[in-house]
Protein backbone atom coordinates (compact mmCIF):
# COMPACT_ATOMS: atom_id res chain seq x y z
CA UNK A 1 0.00 0.00 0.00
CA UNK A 2 2.78 2.62 0.61
CA UNK A 3 4.83 1.86 -2.06
CA UNK A 4 1.58 2.34 -4.12
CA UNK A 5 1.02 5.49 -2.57
CA UNK A 6 4.02 6.59 -3.10
CA UNK A 7 3.70 5.79 -7.01
CA UNK A 8 0.73 7.89 -7.11
CA UNK A 9 2.34 10.59 -5.29
CA UNK A 10 5.57 10.41 -7.81
CA UNK A 11 3.39 10.23 -10.98
CA UNK A 12 1.18 13.36 -9.55
CA UNK A 13 4.38 15.52 -8.85
CA UNK A 14 5.65 15.11 -11.85
CA UNK A 15 2.52 15.65 -13.75
CA UNK A 16 2.90 19.10 -11.30
CA UNK A 17 6.41 19.94 -12.72
CA UNK A 18 5.76 18.77 -16.17
CA UNK A 19 2.85 21.25 -16.40
CA UNK A 20 4.70 24.20 -14.11
CA UNK A 21 7.78 23.21 -16.94
CA UNK A 22 5.35 24.14 -19.69
CA UNK A 23 3.66 27.15 -18.53
CA UNK A 24 7.03 28.86 -18.29
CA UNK A 25 7.73 27.83 -21.74
CA UNK A 26 4.95 29.14 -23.17
CA UNK A 27 5.50 32.43 -21.08
CA UNK A 28 9.08 32.14 -22.38
CA UNK A 29 7.82 31.64 -26.36
CA UNK A 30 5.47 34.72 -26.04
CA UNK A 31 8.59 36.87 -24.61
CA UNK A 32 10.85 35.40 -27.81
CA UNK A 33 7.89 36.54 -30.26
CA UNK A 34 7.66 40.03 -28.95
CA UNK A 35 11.58 40.63 -28.80
CA UNK A 36 11.62 39.23 -32.39
CA UNK A 37 9.02 41.73 -33.03
CA UNK A 38 10.74 44.32 -31.93
CA UNK A 39 13.94 43.81 -33.26
CA UNK A 40 12.20 43.31 -36.61
CA UNK A 41 10.79 46.89 -36.08
CA UNK A 42 13.85 48.33 -34.99
CA UNK A 43 15.65 46.58 -38.19
CA UNK A 44 13.10 48.39 -40.39
CA UNK A 45 13.59 52.21 -38.89
CA UNK A 46 17.42 52.02 -38.85
CA UNK A 47 19.19 52.14 -42.20
CA UNK A 48 22.40 49.92 -43.19
CA UNK A 49 25.80 51.65 -44.05
CA UNK A 50 27.01 49.18 -47.54
CA UNK A 51 31.07 50.63 -47.59
CA UNK A 52 32.92 49.32 -50.62
CA UNK A 53 36.70 49.63 -49.60
CA UNK A 54 39.84 50.44 -52.30
CA UNK A 55 42.96 49.84 -50.50
CA UNK A 56 45.80 52.17 -51.17
CA UNK A 57 49.97 51.69 -49.88
CA UNK A 58 51.91 54.70 -50.01
CA UNK A 59 55.39 53.74 -50.20
CA UNK A 60 58.52 56.20 -50.21
CA UNK A 61 61.29 58.01 -48.55
CA UNK A 62 61.70 59.88 -45.41
CA UNK A 63 60.04 63.66 -46.01
CA UNK A 64 58.37 62.77 -49.42
CA UNK A 65 55.03 63.94 -47.74
CA UNK A 66 52.86 60.16 -47.53
CA UNK A 67 51.72 61.40 -43.97
CA UNK A 68 50.52 65.05 -45.20
CA UNK A 69 48.84 63.42 -48.26
CA UNK A 70 46.98 61.03 -46.03
CA UNK A 71 46.12 63.32 -43.33
CA UNK A 72 44.85 65.67 -46.55
CA UNK A 73 42.66 62.89 -47.81
CA UNK A 74 41.69 62.51 -44.43
CA UNK A 75 39.77 65.61 -44.54
CA UNK A 76 42.60 67.06 -42.42
CA UNK A 77 43.49 69.90 -45.06
CA UNK A 78 44.44 72.94 -42.14
CA UNK A 79 46.69 70.80 -40.30
CA UNK A 80 50.24 72.61 -40.82
CA UNK A 81 52.10 70.14 -43.20
CA UNK A 82 55.93 71.51 -42.02
CA UNK A 83 55.22 70.63 -38.62
CA UNK A 84 54.11 66.89 -39.40
CA UNK A 85 56.03 64.03 -37.76
CA UNK A 86 57.40 62.11 -39.43
CA UNK A 87 55.80 58.67 -39.48
CA UNK A 88 57.69 55.57 -37.59
CA UNK A 89 55.21 53.05 -37.63
CA UNK A 90 52.38 51.53 -39.70
CA UNK A 91 49.49 53.92 -40.10
CA UNK A 92 46.08 53.28 -41.54
CA UNK A 93 43.47 55.78 -41.44
CA UNK A 94 39.89 55.24 -43.08
CA UNK A 95 38.64 58.05 -45.36
CA UNK A 96 35.14 58.11 -46.70
CA UNK A 97 35.33 59.10 -50.36
CA UNK A 98 31.84 59.35 -51.43
CA UNK A 99 28.10 58.65 -49.99
CA UNK A 100 25.65 57.34 -52.53
CA UNK A 101 21.98 57.71 -52.06
CA UNK A 102 19.96 55.60 -50.09
CA UNK A 103 17.69 53.44 -51.76
CA UNK A 104 15.54 50.60 -49.99
CA UNK A 105 16.43 46.34 -50.29
CA UNK A 106 15.02 43.91 -48.41
CA UNK A 107 16.86 42.63 -45.51
CA UNK A 108 17.03 38.19 -45.23
CA UNK A 109 17.79 38.52 -41.82
CA UNK A 110 14.69 40.41 -40.37
CA UNK A 111 12.41 39.85 -43.53
CA UNK A 112 11.97 43.69 -43.14
CA UNK A 113 12.50 46.62 -46.14
CA UNK A 114 15.07 48.51 -45.00
CA UNK A 115 17.12 52.19 -46.12
CA UNK A 116 20.57 51.20 -47.33
CA UNK A 117 23.29 53.66 -47.90
CA UNK A 118 26.50 53.31 -50.56
CA UNK A 119 29.79 54.16 -49.12
CA UNK A 120 32.78 54.79 -50.94
CA UNK A 121 35.91 54.59 -48.73
CA UNK A 122 39.73 54.65 -48.90
CA UNK A 123 42.16 52.52 -46.28
CA UNK A 124 45.22 53.97 -46.80
CA UNK A 125 48.29 52.17 -45.12
CA UNK A 126 51.12 54.47 -44.83
CA UNK A 127 54.57 52.77 -44.05
CA UNK A 128 57.95 54.40 -42.00
CA UNK A 129 60.25 55.58 -45.26
CA UNK A 130 63.12 54.24 -42.97
CA UNK A 131 63.92 52.84 -39.59
CA UNK A 132 65.90 54.75 -37.33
Amino acid sequence: MAVEYLAILAAASCSVVLAAFLVRLRVTAGRLRSTADGMREYAQKTSVIRHQTLDVIMLGPRFAGKTALSRHWGMQPWREVLTTAPTDYFATTNIVLFEGESNRERDAVFDVSREVIPQFRLRVTEYAGDVK
